[in-house]
């Protein structure tokens, strides 16, 4: 072959490649440019307050940007930074227990453990030293620097499930389910609290209910109640007390509480177990805050062992998230409180984060899928397959939605779209996306 020849198809290559690129150039810029005056032109987000931010899981490269550097209220995002923190600190492991052998007794620690006796992982084989043990058991509860609530949650949400207690020894998952089936035969799990139940025949609400005391394991049943089939979860108070009485009836023996010497020098070992996967999948999935904030509670075990959710909150934000675009306002694991302010550069780069962790496929396997689980199950439906992976966020007046998108040419974009203040159904807010997110999927 020729020196001519050679230097011909060389030419001939380049220029072909050339102009495929350039095409393939103008393409994506046009493309762009569409999704721009989409989003820039719809009459539902410029009714309210919004932000995007969507860019290229391979390349970092943003295709688009809106007020992504605003702060905004993020309400179960927050679970996304839960999430990473909980990877980062927590490891393969967690402590399940605390425990101290003393000559004559046996003391037990929590350690802020969501699983014990939890109904949602009934399965799971957790560590029970008690069992090994002839020493009779004590509970100490002064590792425990938290409160209930966190800061900024709306203390009138005390009676409902979605707002159960924080505690160091949580225990079935610090809710009650209340039963009434077919037979007319009511009843209770853990334990026996029928004999506190009140029928408050003044409640003349349409759906049953069961309430209780904000202080106080009294509980009271509407009318409706009383009149028709329920299955109810509600969150008991969790004093030192209860906590006793409920543990004794789960390990079939007396248990008494320990106060620790103020000078104390008792040396505590840790029982620790592997973290399943189902746990991140259920806290994902269900978008549990329960979880969410016990996670935080074993976070704070592992760094300075003891537990202290908020004092974490601030080590966090130091050392995990000092790189994050816009410093955050971050008050809870849970996203109920109105106080948490993220921007959706700061949501983004947390899932850029997570998708360089671990491998796509558990990290997708764990987020809500769009058509298929969690809480997109009804949304967001792909053709035969997901494509949208992504947690939501939702309080009164605001919807977010961040995660990932694998479009049909098989990239990943990651996205944080962000809503707060509308007045309307959420169900708009939610179409407009869907929009969105099927132009991703279908163009890129």
């Amino acid at each position: 072959m020729s020196n001519y020849f050679k230097f011909f198809l060389g030419f001939l290559f380049f220029l072909i490649f050339g102009l495929n690129l350039g095409s393939g150039q103008k393409s994506h810029n046009k493309h762009l440019k569409e999704l721009e005056t989409i989003i820039n032109h719809s009459p539902v987000f410029n009714r309210h307050f919004s932000g995007f931010k969507i860019e290229d899981a391979a390349t970092e490269e943003v295709l688009f940007s809106k007020e992504a550097d605003k702060y905004f209220t993020p309400a179960s995002n927050v679970k996304l930074v839960t999430f990473y923190t909980a990877l980062k600190i927590l490891g393969d492991s967690l402590n399940v227990w605390r425990v101290a052998k003393l000559e004559d007794q046996l003391i037990i620690q929590g350690t802020g453990n969501p699983l014990w006796r939890h109904p949602a992982f009934n399965e799971l084989v957790q560590p029970e030293p008690w069992r090994d043990s002839k020493l009779p058991v004590y509970l100490s509860f002064d590792n425990w620097k938290g409160t209930r609530f966190g800061s900024g949650w709306s203390w009138a949400d005390y009676p409902y499930y979605y707002q159960t207690e924080r505690s160091p020894l949580p225990i079935h998952g610090n809710f009650i389910q209340f039963n009434k089936d077919s037979l007319g035969k009511w009843s209770s799990t853990p334990g026996n609290w029928l004999n506190e139940i009140t029928i408050d025949r003044s409640d003349m609400g349409s759906r049953p209910r069961i309430y209780r005391e904000e202080f106080a394991n009294k509980f009271f049943a509407n009318k409706k109640a009383a009149d028709t089939l329920f299955n109810l979860l509600v969150p008991f108070r969790t004093d030192n007390e209860t906590v006793l009485k409920i543990f004794r009836e789960d390990i079939q023996q007396p248990v008494s509480l320990f106060k620790l010497p103020r000078e104390s020098n008792i040396l505590f070992t840790d029982h620790k177990m592997l973290i399943p996967d189902t746990l991140y999948r259920y806290f994902l999935q269900e978008s549990d805050n329960f979880i969410g904030e016990q996670l935080l509670i074993l976070c704070s075990d592992k760094k300075f062992g003891y537990l202290d959710p908020d004092k974490f909150i601030n080590f966090a934000k130091d050392s995990l998230f000092s790189d994050l675009p816009q410093k955050p306002v971050w008050a809870d694991g849970s996203g109920l409180s109105r106080y948490n302010l993220f921007s959706p550069n700061d949501i983004v780069l947390i899932l850029r984060k997570l998708f360089k962790m671990m491998p796509q496929e558990r990290l997708f396997s764990l987020l809500p899928a769009g058509g298929v689980s969690g809480t997109i199950s009804a949304s967001y439906k792909g053709n035969g397959k997901p494509y949208v992976f992504a947690k939501t966020g939702s309080l009164a007046n605001n919807h977010c939605l961040s995660g990932y998108v694998v479009t049909n040419k098989g990239k990943v974009l990651i996205f944080s779209f962000m809503n707060n203040h509308f007045v309307e159904n959420s169900a708009v807010i939610k179409k407009e996306m869907n929009k969105i997110l099927t132009y991703l999927r279908d163009t890129f």
